[in-house]
């Protein structure tokens, strides 16, 4: 079982997307999110959980429910583009009226461009993309022993522009409310306390539960490409596919929407350093006050410049 976690806005999707590419992963996109109908008792993001072990046995059970839902009407016959995307039109269209449709939907919204994606083998890596386990890292080894991590981190800036302006399109308003109530504002200034604080407890419980995790980050990627896509399959054992290059590819181009993942690669990474020059004044004093994690620090945190 392998665990891709960040925080909104960060390429999770991106990255979860590329994985979804290999035949030997089969993806589960934010089973803990509220459109999904399973997990009903679980807690906040912010809440720590007490009881590991009887949450992990929670997690466990509902995620099984859950899997028998990954696939819905031809899908459940057929691994063909047709079956998917046919299947993606019927789920959308019966989303309010159905809990199975709507699990569809949610566990593979990735897929509601209708990309070709490979079929999968006999038996594939569950690979579950999640953002709300950052301040319950050490349920991960409960819940699998064996399970990995792949920690994706964006410019710290670059993340903040973009969250704020997904904010002002009235989205990620399960976010929105949380930060509300725990920072009393939706502000640059709290969007950075959240992405602190997510990565700083993610990256600390990760390590004191000695579970095995990478950190990989969007703009490694999108500057070496192919080098980071294998290290990225070579770390969940996986061998190097000729469809994880070329969706990769295929992605840096233009794009709009809240869940699209092609962007421009050279237009991201122009946004990210106009954020960070923008931002960098009004944080500095966060900067400079937060203990940082040793991996945050080396590779995200600026403090001079």
């Amino acid at each position: 079982m392998v665990f891709v976690l960040g925080i909104e806005r960060s390429a999770t999707t991106w990255i979860s997307n590329i994985l979804d590419m290999h035949p030997g992963t089969e993806l589960f996109m934010e089973p803990l999110s509220a459109n999904i109908s399973g997990f009903k008792d679980w807690p906040n993001r912010f809440k720590k959980i007490q009881d590991l072990s009887d949450k992990a046995h929670y997690f466990r059970e509902e995620f099984e429910q859950l899997k028998k839902r990954k696939r819905f009407l031809l899908t459940r016959i057929s691994d063909t583009n047709l079956a998917w995307n046919t299947d993606m039109m019927a789920a959308r269209k019966w989303w309010n009226i159905s809990p199975k449709a709507r699990d569809f939907f949610e566990l593979n919204f990735h897929r509601i461009k209708g990309r070709e994606y490979p079929s999968k083998s006999a038996k594939p890596i569950p690979v579950i993309k999640e953002l709300r386990l950052n301040y319950n890292a050490e349920l991960i080894p409960k819940i699998s022993p064996a399970a990995k991590v792949i920690v994706i981190l964006r410019n710290y800036a670059g993340n903040i522009r973009s969250i704020e302006h997904q904010f002002k399109q009235e989205n990620l308003q399960e976010l929105a409310e949380l930060l509300r109530a725990k920072y009393g504002n939706t502000n640059p200034t709290a969007i950075f306390d959240y992405w602190a604080s997510s990565y700083n407890t993610l990256l600390g419980a990760l390590e004191r539960t000695g579970t095995e995790f990478m950190v990989l980050q969007q703009e490694e990627l999108i500057r070496s490409g192919k080098k980071s896509a294998n290290e990225l399959l070579s770390f969940i054992g996986l061998e190097p596919a000729s469809a994880v290059y070329d969706y990769l590819a295929a992605s840096n181009k233009k794009g709009t929407g809240k869940h699209s993942t092609d962007r421009d690669h050279d237009a991201i990474l122009e946004k990210n350093r106009r954020a960070e020059s923008e931002l960098q004044p009004l944080l500095r004093k966060q900067i400079d006050r937060i203990s940082w994690h040793t991996l945050l620090k080396e590779r995200i945190i600026k403090t001079e410049g």
